[in-house]
């Protein structure tokens, strides 16, 4: 079977899903929640498509959900980052995990502009 036919096939029977969230933002507690909160708005205020999960679920539960609502990212609140006035993103196309300083928001944008086209030209190749 030629990589032609193999790619008819994969584009029949997956589909990616068109609609995305940039982030979805996960957090440990009721202070935990105050700065994801505060992050929310921040990255609202740069047109940003973001979720919060309002559970006090383990985080594993939480970065499930942000794969189901097909976020890019995954930011990450917990007492740690709360000390250190940080946050961390894990990138779930990629794994990866980056930390940034509260000062750092607009890296952190230009970051997800990079994986958010490959992540839509992912889509757009599936789908065209």
């Amino acid at each position: 079977m030629g990589i032609e036919r193999l790619l008819l096939l994969v584009k029949e029977s997956i589909s990616l899903p068109s609609q995305y969230l940039d982030f979805y933002i996960v957090s440990e507690n009721k202070s935990t929640k105050l700065k994801a909160l505060q992050l929310l708005q921040i990255f609202r205020n740069h047109n940003c498509k973001v979720e919060i999960d309002w559970s006090y679920s383990k985080f594993s539960k939480q970065f499930k959900r942000a794969s189901q609502n097909n976020a890019i990212g995954c930011i990450i609140i917990g007492e740690r980052e709360l000390q250190s006035n940080s946050f961390s993103v894990k990138w779930l196309s990629s794994k990866e995990q980056n930390s940034f300083q509260m000062s750092e928001i607009e890296n952190l944008i230009q970051k997800l502009d990079h994986y958010k086209s490959s992540y839509l030209e992912i889509i757009n190749n599936i789908n065209s």
